[in-house]
């Protein structure tokens, strides 16, 4: 961490990294931006992944409807899940992304992992359906009751609605009766 730092940039690239003092008086001529008061931290991207070595096209499918994606992926190719670590690592890093989440992790990919790690992994690998089902309604629950409202609109829809179960669905849509049946009933919650 610099204190009282600069960056000198030459056209469009960083030219040089220091103390304000010293790059000010190596480049007097250039343009002073901001008044000292910022934080300046480098470009950090990050990469939401679903840790695909390949991407889809590579794997001989293309975009289509959701009807048509669910046949194709259950005939995709698959990749060994430490070369498609590998490939999804050199993919970001090319990108210039530095931070990846969601990386899909599967079963088989858990197992390569040491037994220690496997153990931590676990909960982020094999997740208990009927728990996020029951953690989103109550998060949504919690949300609607403190914050819908005249001016504010808290609304149910599944984040990622392909990937819903059938329970899931079922149960928001006795969420959303239930909310019209207030509506009409002229609760204003």
């Amino acid at each position: 961490m610099i204190r009282d730092g600069a960056v000198y940039f030459s056209g469009d690239e960083v030219g040089e990294v220091g103390e304000y003092h010293t790059l000010k008086n190596r480049h007097p001529e250039s343009e002073i931006v901001g008044n000292g008061k910022q934080l300046l931290m480098p470009g950090v991207r990050d990469g939401h992944s679903h840790g695909g070595g390949l991407t889809f096209i590579q794997c001989g499918m293309t975009y289509d409807y959701l009807e048509n994606v669910l046949f194709d992926w259950a005939f995709m190719p698959g990749i060994d899940p430490e070369i498609n670590a590998m490939l999804s690592a050199v993919r970001h890093l090319r990108n210039g992304c530095r931070t990846i989440h969601h990386s899909n992790w599967d079963a088989d990919f858990n197992k390569t992992l040491p037994s220690g790690l496997q153990e931590f992994a676990a909960p982020m690998v094999f997740n208990d359906k009927e728990l996020i089902v029951e953690k989103y309604f109550k998060l949504f629950d919690h949300l609607y009751e403190k914050y819908n409202g005249e001016n504010i609109r808290v609304i149910l829809g599944p984040s990622w609605v392909q990937g819903s179960s059938v329970d899931f669905l079922t149960f928001g849509h006795a969420r959303s009766e239930r909310g019209d049946r207030h509506r009409r009933q002229g609760d204003k919650r």
